[in-house]
């Protein structure tokens, strides 16, 4: 239940951080490196703290560091669409627009791993886009 609420403060904390930079004229770029240069330091803490414990792929391995180069971008060109969205189209529909993006992994994680669609499966998935939807 807390890793719930933290990623609500934490999705809306973006939101409004994007909301107030487009009321104060500013630009977004600085506020995506601030966000970047503190993202990296608490993941490369988190990393150094357990890895000791086996986390991790190491960073002696290069295989997976065009995969990082590739998410990296695709952040920053997500946030930058965000900011955008935030501010020509306000926090609300912004909100809904990106609660609304699980509906690709879902259908993706459902084709892709061959996933068995249960009872609860189902009843969760329903729910979650029927809270969704009523949000518009």
């Amino acid at each position: 239940m807390g890793f719930i609420l933290i990623c609500i403060l934490c999705s809306t904390g973006i939101l409004i951080v994007f909301k107030q930079v487009s009321l104060n004229n500013s630009k977004v770029l600085p506020v995506i490196i601030v966000n970047y240069i503190v993202a990296s330091f608490l993941g490369f803490a988190l990393y150094w703290r357990h890895s000791d414990s086996g986390y991790g792929f190491g960073f002696g391995s290069i295989a997976w560091w065009p995969f990082a180069a590739a998410i990296g971008i695709l952040f920053i060109v997500l946030f930058f669409v965000v900011a955008r969205s935030t501010v020509v189209s306000g926090m609300g529909i912004t909100s809904i627009a990106t609660k609304m993006s699980v509906i690709f992994p879902v259908l993706y994680s459902m084709l892709f791993f061959s996933e068995q669609l249960t009872l609860i499966k189902l009843t969760g998935i329903v729910l979650a886009f029927a809270a969704l939807f009523i949000g518009l």
